[in-house]
């Protein structure tokens, strides 16, 4: 599916950006030449280990939006493996795959350089996004998957809205920073480290990489530890009841959120509690 500008703008932005061209600036650039053929679309790959040290494509990714678009800061790339969430406390922040982009919802120059941003991922079939290894995004109150890219975007009704960050996931190839943006070779779809049983963590994903689908784990080996088996099979299964969410506060110091320059990049740890997805 082609995901046209105008769409994205229609559903990602508040009304008075979807009309704003706003002036020609760069765009995102890969550093080596990119392959005719293009990733297939992420599974959806949920988080079932804990390890949140940031990954290198993520920080990458990190540093290529906030020097191309020059609005915003990083909310952070880890969350500790105990911090609560959404979807069963599952949170692809605790493997250090998932970024958050601080954006104020009340600036229009932030929320132009959002639309822009979330347009130039989406076009053309989600190209760049594919080539990336972005797994889903969450903006505004919706989010975008690429296995279910025909669908488009959906409503994302699950406590934070998601007003004040864009939200990134990514493909353990993404993450890995294996795919074509920054390789110039089409990566084959990872699955990333398997569970054995239900209750317990999958060790952390290594240098070898999993090209196979993971078995479904063993039941449940009750021992008083984390269980991650309650999660949907998907950040956004199905729309929840409308009601009026909480609205997030910009950043400021000292709320466990490390404001960076646009030439920063995330490889700092949550110092205290962390919030969000």
């Amino acid at each position: 599916m082609t995901v046209s500008t105008a769409a994205v703008l229609l559903v990602g932005a508040p009304g008075w950006a979807a009309t704003a061209a706003g002036p020609p600036e760069a765009m995102p650039v890969a550093a080596v030449s990119l392959p005719a053929q293009v990733e297939q679309p992420s599974p959806y790959l949920p988080q079932v280990s804990c390890d949140p040290n940031p990954k290198p494509g993520v920080q990458a990714f990190e540093e290529l939006i906030l020097n191309t678009f020059q609005h915003g800061h990083s909310g952070g790339i880890t969350r500790d493996c105990d911090a609560p969430g959404v979807a069963g406390g599952r949170s692809e922040h605790k493997e250090g795959r998932a970024w958050d982009w601080m954006l104020d919802g009340g600036d229009y120059a932030d929320q132009v350089a959002g639309t822009r941003a979330v347009n130039w991922l989406l076009a053309d079939d989600a190209v760049n996004a594919r080539r990336l290894g972005v797994m889903y995004l969450i903006w505004n109150r919706r989010i975008w998957s690429a296995h279910d890219a025909a669908t488009g975007w959906r409503p994302y009704d699950y406590g934070d809205p998601h007003t004040s960050h864009v939200h990134f996931s990514f493909s353990w190839a993404g993450a890995e920073k294996r795919t074509s943006w920054w390789t110039g070779k089409v990566a084959p779809t990872e699955f990333g480290p398997c569970q054995e049983f239900v209750d317990e963590p999958a060790p952390a994903y290594g240098d070898q990489v999993n090209l196979s689908p993971c078995p479904a784990p063993g039941p449940a080996r009750s021992r008083g530890k984390l269980e991650l088996n309650s999660a949907p099979a998907d950040p956004a299964p199905a729309p929840l009841p409308v009601r009026a969410p909480a609205q997030l506060a910009t950043p400021t110091p000292g709320d466990s959120r490390t404001k960076l320059s646009a030439t920063g990049t995330g490889r700092e740890r949550c110092p205290g509690p962390c919030r969000c997805c």
